[in-house]
C-alpha cells in the first residue's frame, strides 16, 4: 500500500474520520515543508511535530497544511525525558503563535498536562498519549486537561479491545472527555 491508498481505505472503513499521522517531524523549515506537502497531498489530515526546531520550523508545516491540522508535541509521555515544565510551556506558546491546532501532551504526566493546559488556555486543542497502556487513567488526564485520548496501544494490546474501550470511555465520561 502506498500512504495515499492506506489512508483511503481507513477512512473508507471509518466514515471518513480523520487520520493524525504521528510522524513528530522535527526538522528545519524547508525540510519539515517538503515533508509535510507530501503528507498531506497522501490523505493525512494532521500530522504531529516536534517543537525543539523553533517557531520557523513548526511554521513551515502550518503554511503546507492549508486547513488541515498541525499537533505540536509539548512533551513526551516516556520516563526519562527531557521535557522541563518550564520547556513544555513554551512549546504550547510556540504552538499558539504558530498557528497550529494543538498540542500533544502526556495523558500519563497528570501535574505536567495540568502545567500545559494552563499555558495553552481553556480553549486549546489537546490530543494525549500515555492513556491506559503507559499507566495513564482516562478520568485524570481530562481533569488535569486532556482534549481527547490517545488509547491505541490500550486497545491493540487488550485481550478484549472492547471492552478496554468501553471501560475507557466510561473513565472519561466520569469528568466529560470525549
Amino acid at each position: 500500500f502506498t500512504h495515499a491508498q492506506l489512508t483511503q481505505k481507513i477512512k473508507e472503513l471509518t466514515d471518513n474520520t480523520p487520520i493524525i499521522l504521528d510522524a513528530k517531524l522535527g526538522d528545519i523549515d524547508s525540510s519539515n515543508a517538503m515533508k509535510s506537502k507530501f503528507y498531506y497531498s497522501q490523505g493525512y489530515d494532521a500530522i504531529i511535530c516536534h517543537a525543539f526546531p523553533g517557531e520557523k520550523a513548526v511554521k513551515a508545516i502550518v503554511e503546507q497544511a492549508n486547513g488541515k491540522g498541525v499537533f505540536v508535541v509539548s512533551a513526551m509521555t516516556s520516563p526519562g525525558h527531557f521535557y522541563t515544565d518550564d520547556l513544555a510551556e513554551k512549546f504550547a506558546f510556540l504552538a499558539y503563535n504558530s498557528g497550529a491546532t494543538g498540542l500533544v501532551a502526556p495523558g500519563n504526566q497528570y501535574e505536567l498536562l495540568k502545567k500545559i493546559r494552563d499555558a495553552a488556555g481553556p480553549n486549546a486543542l489537546i490530543i494525549c498519549p500515555g492513556i491506559g497502556f503507559q499507566g495513564g487513567e482516562a478520568s485524570k488526564a481530562f481533569e488535569a486537561g486532556a482534549s481527547y485520548g490517545i488509547v491505541g496501544r490500550a486497545l491493540i494490546d487488550s485481550q478484549i479491545p472492547a471492552h478496554t474501550l468501553s471501560e475507557l470511555e466510561k473513565q472519561a465520561g466520569q469528568v466529560g472527555g470525549q
